[in-house]
């Protein structure tokens, strides 16, 4: 009895350890094709992969050319030697961007109020046209240009980085007339004049800028007066050039009558004018 309980546990045993090799026998052979399913599943497909790939290397590359520009204190530089019997407003000029956008500060002159006040502009000179401008006042509160653009420099610095305005240092004014591919061309300011019915002097109404040459004759800017206009002249003072020489910005002055005489007031603009395409 003994010998046959022996032998049926022995055969058990063998059973369950024939189930059991093959068991784990398998196992090991599905367990690559099932690593292999699940990395398919895992893993997206191959343009996928592509477009994944792409996407993080124009990340990078933004990353690395998106960098900001810093300003100084932009500084006058004079545009009127008409003598000392005037106020002038002051021209801070900023910089220039790579196509023609052009930033300066106009801090005008208070004839008869006891404030400060100025003007921040980012212009597109090729087609006259502000892209954005700041105005402020201090309404007498004894603030001066340095204070203010400390007290709002990361504002100016948003702008004038998002428009790409480069700070440049030195500004020279160009004469009237210049030479542009083998052309010579000289900038006139046309003037139409009236006489003021309180005052009964002559003051100027409106005017044309002009860039003449031998063959051609172009407008680059109209202007009007509003009455009473009180302008007693109206100059072109010069021009400034783009990096790439293309663009001009062209400063013209007008002198105003004091209001009560002299000292009369002298205001400036500008007109812009893209020669690359116009001549």
């Amino acid at each position: 009895m003994a010998k046959v309980k022996f032998g049926l546990i022995l055969i058990v045993g063998c059973v369950f350890g024939y189930l059991a090799y093959h068991f784990f026998v398998k196992s090991e052979q599905a367990a690559p094709k099932i690593q292999k399913q699940r990395e398919q599943i895992e893993q997206p497909p191959k343009t996928e992969q592509k477009k994944q790939t792409s996407e993080n290397k124009n990340n990078t590359q933004a990353k690395k050319t998106h960098k900001t520009t810093d300003y100084t204190l932009p500084h006058e530089v004079s545009y009127n030697k008409s003598g000392n019997d005037f106020l002038n407003d002051i021209f801070r000029p900023i910089g220039w961007s790579h196509d023609g956008k052009f930033a300066y500060i106009t801090e005008y002159t208070e004839e008869a109020r006891d404030c400060f006040s100025m003007r921040i502009e980012i212009v597109d000179l090729a087609k006259n046209k502000i892209l954005w401008e700041w105005n402020y006042e201090d309404k007498g509160a004894g603030e001066d240009f340095q204070t203010v653009w400390q007290n709002n420099y990361a504002l100016f610095k948003k702008q004038l980085n998002k428009h790409g305005i480069n700070p440049k240092k030195e500004f020279v004014f160009k004469p009237n007339r210049f030479n542009y591919k083998g052309e010579e061309f000289q900038i006139v300011l046309e003037t139409k004049t009236d006489t003021d019915p309180d005052f009964g002097f002559e003051v100027i109404t409106q005017g044309d800028i002009v860039l003449e040459s031998k063959k051609s004759k172009r407008l680059i800017k109209k202007f009007k007066e509003e009455a009473p206009s009180l302008i007693l002249g109206a100059y072109i003072h010069g021009y400034l050039q783009s990096p790439d020489k293309n663009i001009i910005g062209i400063l013209y002055k007008r002198e105003r009558r004091g209001y009560e005489g002299p000292p009369h007031v002298v205001n400036f603009s500008f007109a812009g004018y893209d020669l690359s395409k116009n001549m």
